[in-house]
């Protein structure tokens, strides 16, 4: 049986770099790693992954090169970034060659606003860290509920950020990808609803935290899916520089101090991302509530294992033809097995929070 061709873009970046890996240990695959510097690449990888892999230079703002490097290929994954300047570029190209494709980004708006069809191919986009296994929590959350009444999460950590994704940070003030201060209420969006909150103390996160309010489309998305009449989001922050940086408002900063400010906040500390949902509603005829708890120690890594289950999600055809989110496609308790397994995310399950602040990790989902 021939192995699927699987094309990485911004293979020696920190999401392609773990995705690639990823990739070459867990399906048989011919991979082709896009890259900007060949000798970077073959520095990159293990000496088994440099020798088997296909490696080629290509310019994203060359049109020519991406079609020469989605040619032929069953899938095309799109690591490189920042995704609010490559758009659709990449999927198009792969449409246009014939492959599937993911993307660790949103790029349904543009996708669909440029009229590309993808045919009988398959596209699963925001297969990422949030939105992605943010999305995948909220749905495991809701599992066995039969009345969804109202959710909470806690969103966040610490940690250095790329320049691409501090870029693509500042884009999340886009209306058609979230707005700040707005939430969920009786079934619809609600501008301006919440209010940012200063330094405190929450639950499993192990210093002081800033929370910051903040509606995705894919928070929204996944509300009206389950039913959920009421939902308060809150993006964390752990350290006061970049807490002070965004306070000044996404149009006032660039994305250098962004990236700054987390470094700083980040120097000498231990790295995490961390999620705390908690929902109340009804399973059958009792009132029930539950808390999932999910910590991971890098962005990069749990970011490049969503994209990777996603892949192989693919490859085996357990996806239907058209464009999807991951978190309304992916199944969520075969991706948290697969965290688990691999040792990148520990998930917990209680039906209530316990008073002792860290991560239980007894009980795991």
């Amino acid at each position: 049986m021939r192995q699927a061709r699987i094309g990485i873009l911004g293979a020696t970046g920190a999401v392609g770099k773990v995705t690639t890996a990823m990739v070459h240990a867990r399906m048989p695959a011919c991979l082709r790693l896009g890259v900007r510097d060949a000798d970077r690449a073959r520095l990159a990888f293990s000496d088994g992954l440099a020798a088997t892999a296909e490696v080629a230079v290509l310019d994203l703002d060359q049109p020519r090169t991406i079609a020469r490097f989605t040619a032929g290929c069953d899938v095309v994954v799109n690591c490189a970034g920042p995704s609010c300047r490559i758009m659709d570029r990449v999927a198009i190209a792969a449409a246009n060659a014939g492959a599937h494709y993911v993307d660790p980004e949103a790029v349904y708006q543009c996708l669909t606003s440029a009229g590309a069809g993808l045919g009988t191919l398959t596209a699963v986009l925001s297969a990422g860290l949030t939105p992605g296994l943010s999305g995948l929590l909220l749905r495991a959350l809701a599992s066995g509920f039969t009345e969804c009444d109202t959710a909470e999460v806690f969103a966040g950590g610490r940690g250095p950020m790329t320049a691409a994704a501090a870029e693509d940070y500042l884009t999340a003030a886009d209306p058609r990808i979230g707005e700040s201060w707005a939430a969920w209420r009786n079934g619809r969006a609600v501008s301006r609803a919440l209010s940012p909150s200063p330094l405190r103390q929450l639950p499993y996160f192990p210093g002081l935290v800033s929370a910051h309010p903040y509606l995705s489309q894919e928070s929204v998305r996944l509300a009206q899916s389950i039913g959920l009449r009421d939902l308060s989001w809150y993006t964390v922050f752990d350290g006061e520089q970049l807490t002070a940086v965004l306070a000044q408002g996404h149009a006032a900063v660039t994305a250098e101090q962004v990236r700054r400010a987390a470094r700083i906040d980040s120097a000498g500390r231990d790295s995490y991302q961390l999620f705390l949902l908690r929902l109340v509603g009804r399973c059958g005829d009792a009132a029930c509530a539950r808390t999932i708890v999910a910590r991971c120690n890098d962005a990069s890594s749990i970011t490049g294992a969503v994209t990777t289950f996603a892949v192989g999600e693919i490859v085996a055809g357990r996806v239907a033809q058209g464009i999807h989110f991951a978190s309304e496609i992916l199944d969520p308790m075969a991706l948290i097995g697969a965290l688990r397994e691999a040792g990148i995310a520990a998930v917990h399950q209680a039906d209530a929070i316990p008073d002792q602040g860290g991560l239980v990790e007894d009980g795991v989902l």
